[in-house]
């Protein structure tokens, strides 16, 4: 998402600017907890496709598995490697709250939210 409005504000999405300066990025993270928990909700989908599978217990342990490599990926993707996109820890950390923080929100409910989901059809 961050690479097309980019691209659609006529502006490189691998400009050498800081995260809390770049309007493209500004403005998709807003969106991002919303894309995140519809796309982690629908990999629950995927994951309990046993509707018997679906128990609050699993939904946890897989939202703290889910949780753990987010935080784990976004770490090395972001911070720890060098390229374009790359920033510093308080860059990604804190320039990025609360965005960054309901996004992980969002990975970890996406489950729950499932399980939810899944209960109340049946």
């Amino acid at each position: 998402m961050y690479l097309i409005i980019s691209q659609a504000m006529g502006s490189s999405p691998w400009d050498q600017v800081e995260v809390k300066d770049n309007d493209a990025y500004n403005l998709t993270e807003r969106y991002l907890p919303l894309i995140n928990l519809a796309v982690w909700t629908a990999c629950a989908a995927l994951y309990f496709r046993r509707p018997q599978a679906v128990t609050t217990n699993a939904a946890l342990r897989l939202g703290f598995f889910w949780l753990a490599l987010a935080v784990l990926a976004d770490w090395i993707g972001f911070v720890v490697l060098e390229h374009p996109l790359a920033v510093d820890a308080e860059g990604f950390y804190v320039a990025q709250a609360p965005w960054l923080y309901m996004t992980y929100a969002a990975v970890f409910v996406a489950p729950l939210l499932f399980r939810w989901r899944s209960k109340r059809k049946a």
